[in-house]
């Protein structure tokens, strides 16, 4: 009972990055009307917004537009506080019943987010190579949809779990920068 409550609150704190997905269809470069009714074109291009990447969909800015700009709200194409608001609920809840003795003990706790850092940190670095690899070696990527969304994505579940991290281990960094 208590593994599968283990893996139902790994799910949970991985589904703001699932549902985060910005082209339901994994659709690339998707032309006007879309796949589905989320289509969207800010930079007027007659490709959704959503199939691009994120350099694609910045709109260019012709001189007389500068002063515009400014004012103009560029929607967010990211999850920052939808991840940071169920991030940290999942982490403050499953800390506290861990505490209360509800769920699990605490080292199994640590456990959980220790193995949700390295997760998050496996999504961000492998990501993170396949840039590399596509821009040193040309290698496609195109079976990767949105790569640049997903390592942001799985970038800000890493800091955030970082966080955490660093807040548990805080009487150790406090002793190693005493010596």
């Amino acid at each position: 009972m208590k593994r599968i409550i283990i893996l139902i609150f790994i799910l949970l704190i991985l589904l703001p990055t699932i549902l985060a997905l910005d082209c339901p269809h994994g659709e690339v470069n998707d032309t006007y009307p879309g796949d589905c009714n989320l289509y969207t074109d800010v930079n007027k291009d007659k490709i959704c917004d959503h199939s691009q990447t994120l350099q694609e969909t910045q709109p260019i800015i012709q001189s007389s537009q500068v002063q515009n700009a400014t004012s103009e709200k560029r929607e967010s194409v990211y999850n920052l506080l939808l991840i940071v608001i169920i991030s940290t609920i999942l982490y403050l809840l499953s800390s506290f019943l861990s505490r209360a003795g509800k769920i699990y003990p605490p080292a199994t706790h640590k456990k959980i987010w220790n193995a949700l850092l390295l997760i998050s940190f496996l999504g961000v670095g492998l990501s993170g190579l396949l840039f590399v690899l596509r821009i040193e070696f040309g290698i496609d990527t195109s079976w990767f949809p949105n790569m640049l969304f997903w390592h942001v994505e799985t970038g800000i579940v890493m800091a955030l779990i970082s966080i955490f991290h660093v807040i548990w281990h805080l009487s150790y960094f406090k002793s190693y920068l005493k010596k």
